[in-house]
């Protein structure tokens, strides 16, 4: 998965341990997630999206040709679990983004 956390943390003249500090992770998950060896935690890539002042689905792109291709059942299924996580407080708000619900979603069924 691309992200585009270098880019926004360099726009707002931020350090990975600046990013680190605000987004309430360590120096070198920011390192792993800026050079994609490793995608966050759906709740980390909420505290990474608040700290830089954007949303997750302008940080990361999902690129799979499966999410632009989901059927109208698929995305009420995604809607109808990122509702459930939103109503268990786990995320903030749904994306309306496909890309972005796709990878909350997957986020979220990795830790069932």
């Amino acid at each position: 998965m691309k992200n585009n956390v270098k880019k926004y943390r360099k726009q707002l003249e931020m350090t990975q341990v600046d990013l680190a500090r605000v987004a309430k992770v360590g120096r070198s998950s920011v390192s792993e997630i800026e050079s994609g060896k490793r995608i966050p935690y759906v709740d980390t890539a909420i505290y990474i999206s608040d700290a830089l002042k954007t949303t997750v689905e302008k940080l990361f792109i999902v690129e799979s040709m499966e999410v632009r291709l989901m059927s109208n059942n698929q995305q009420i299924v995604c809607r109808d679990i990122a509702q459930i996580a939103l109503d268990a407080e786990i995320i903030k708000g749904i994306p309306e983004n496909d890309d972005a619900l796709v990878f909350v979603v997957n986020q979220l069924l990795e830790h069932i």
